[in-house]
């Protein structure tokens, strides 16, 4: 076998934890590279992603769209889940690519730029208003 080079201290051991400690939902994150497939059939559009490690999926409910917005830049940065506790980060040629699909839609006032895929809305940006 091989030896682990880069050595880690172990874990705290379940009873080690004070009592009030609760189990926190952590995200691992991929790096998606491309979009695989863009269908539009009878008014339906499917979007599907690739990750660098094979995952093939749909962009739907069980795998949503989430786009963070840096404060200080104003920089988006658009993950999707993959699979339970592992999100994507969407690549920047990506995002171009969803931003050329989606359309407008005004909400309270606000232009918001809304991806559609297997008849769900995604908000991927907005325009202001």
């Amino acid at each position: 076998g091989q030896r682990d080079l880069n050595p880690r201290p172990s874990a705290p051991k379940a009873d080690a934890l004070p009592s009030c400690a609760m189990p926190r939902l952590v995200f691992s994150l991929l790096t998606l590279f491309c979009l695989v497939c863009y269908i539009k059939k009878d008014d339906k559009q499917i979007i599907s992603f690739e990750t660098n490690t094979g995952d093939i999926f749909l962009l739907d409910k069980d795998h949503p769209i989430n786009v963070n917005i840096n404060p200080k830049t104003g920089e988006p940065k658009p993950y999707v889940l993959v699979r339970s506790n592992l999100e994507g980060i969407i690549s920047r040629n990506i995002y171009y690519k969803l931003i050329e699909l989606a359309k407008t839609k005004k909400v309270a006032g606000e232009q918001i730029l809304v991806l559609k895929s297997d008849n769900q809305d995604f908000e991927i940006g907005r325009l202001g208003p």
